[in-house]
């Protein structure tokens, strides 16, 4: 979930990225104030074909703990998000290591933790925010800061993403009153 709110990528991306999809600067440098380690590369799979779909996101502190989080479980994987070794034969489509996550695993986990802590339990559960509202939540937080996350979230035009800046309404409150009419 860390790496998905810090990158603004969906299931589809968090689950095959892979430490070789890091590339490590050998001093960091600064960008925007912020102490940048290396890049991660992700290439978006639902626009695979478009030239945007390719982006290089800057490894800061966050995502570099959430990396290095990932290899203190000492399980040996090729990815970043991954489990412990299943050597079950009949691996989901598109599994490429027994350690590998798919796609469809990772939204059904974070729905099950999600009810099992009662988020938004008073909402049917087909109304519940799923693993992509993240993406969702990412963006708007980048919005909310004035960062335009459109190249980070890998769209090829604004469109895109003003889908995901949407529902995300701010009320401001203000003082009681009223007219003496």
């Amino acid at each position: 979930m860390m790496l998905s709110i810090q990158t603004t990528h969906a299931v589809n991306e968090i689950s095959i990225a892979k430490y070789s999809d890091c590339e490590w600067y050998t001093t960091p440098v600064i960008q925007s104030g912020l102490t940048v380690y290396g890049v991660l590369k992700i290439h978006r799979q639902k626009v695979k074909n478009k030239e945007t779909s390719r982006v290089a996101i800057p490894i800061t502190a966050k995502i570099k703990t959430i990396i290095e989080g990932s290899r203190a479980d000492n399980v040996i994987s090729p990815f970043i998000v991954h489990k412990n070794l299943d050597r079950r034969k009949g691996s989901a489509k598109g599994i490429t290591h027994d350690t590998q996550l798919d796609s469809i695993y990772i939204s059904r986990a974070f729905s099950n933790l999600r009810d099992e802590l009662g988020v938004m339990s008073e909402l049917p559960k087909t109304k519940r925010p799923t693993f992509h509202e993240i993406r969702a939540l990412s963006i708007h937080l980048y919005d909310k800061i004035d960062y335009d996350a459109q190249a980070r979230a890998a769209h090829s035009d604004s469109q895109s993403t003003k889908i995901y800046k949407t529902g995300h309404v701010e009320w401001i409150e203000i003082q009681a009153s009223e007219l003496d009419v």
